[in-house]
């Protein structure tokens, strides 16, 4: 049975428009104004409504263990409040540490979702070492339809690469013409900041002052390395850049007090780091 959507004002990448949708075996067939369908149609009155095509989320956390803790999530429950604000596909990111294997975490975090989640998911794949099995396990998750690497720059010892490995996974990702996207900060230069704050008695974040809470300059550095590195995949994706400043100093303020929650100021950022990697292969 089919189902139409009618009278709603239908929200494209381009344009706005009131009108009726015709959705056949999970397929939009017709979009127009006074659309005949076949009888038994589902109707479904959406005047006065806006109606937009399934958001995607393109980067989320389900099944994590990280660093001794784990999320208290599961796939059935991520879905649905996904699908409740709108959002039809998400990817989530599987993610081993360094003691563990890639292959047999992409296979666990497969198992995790199959079956479970109410709407369409994928993954990108965590790499967190770069050793002599790596590209061939790298490259059989991206033949069975993964589409980008993650890399941290931080949690070093646990999720970090060095910079060896981050050049060997970037020209991975160019080899097999996917994004890679990355988690950028100095992780030497926290270490040290963090053994500072210790001995000063500041363990916790209330005894942080603005001059070491995360500032851009100190994630410049291994940034632009990250950027200009050659060979780099066509797109290079920094994400969780910003708390109350963009990481890069000629993007726009961001009020927001969290980058994870931030997608607006995580958008612009990553769309010109997109742009700026793909013009650095010019």
């Amino acid at each position: 049975m089919g189902l139409l959507i009618k009278g709603g004002e239908i929200v494209t990448a381009e344009t706005r428009q009131k009108g009726d949708i015709f959705i056949e075996n999970e397929t939009i067939s017709a979009i127009g104004s006074g659309l005949a369908v076949p009888p038994g149609t589902e109707v479904v009155d959406a005047m006065g409504k806006l109606v937009y095509p399934g958001f995607i989320d393109p980067h989320v956390h389900i099944h994590l263990p990280f660093m001794g803790t784990f999320a208290k999530e599961n796939h059935a429950a991520a879905s649905a409040a996904a699908l409740i604000g709108g959002t039809t596909s998400f990817i989530e990111m599987a993610c081993p540490s360094r003691k563990e294997d890639a292959l047999e975490t992409y296979h666990i975090w497969k198992q995790k979702a199959e079956g479970n989640s109410a709407c369409d998911y994928a993954f990108h794949m965590g790499v967190t070492r770069y050793d002599a099995k790596t590209e061939a396990q790298l490259t059989e998750i991206v033949k069975d339809g993964t589409t980008s690497f993650k890399i941290f720059l931080s949690y070093k010892n646990f999720f970090g690469v060095d910079d060896e490995e981050m050049f060997h996974t970037l020209k991975l990702a160019a080899k097999l013409g996917i994004i890679t996207t990355a988690h950028c900060e100095n992780a030497e230069l926290v270490g040290q900041l963090q053994q500072l704050l210790l001995a000063e008695g500041r363990p916790g974040r209330s005894g942080m002052s603005p001059a070491v809470r995360r500032p851009w300059k100190q994630r410049a550095p291994r940034d632009l390395r990250l950027l200009w590195s050659r060979p780099a995949p066509p797109a290079t994706w920094c994400i969780c850049l910003a708390r109350r400043r963009c990481a890069w100093p000629w993007m726009p303020r961001c009020a927001a007090s969290s980058c994870t929650l931030n997608r607006c100021c995580r958008i612009s950022c990553s769309t010109r780091v997109m742009l700026s990697a793909q013009a650095s292969r010019a």
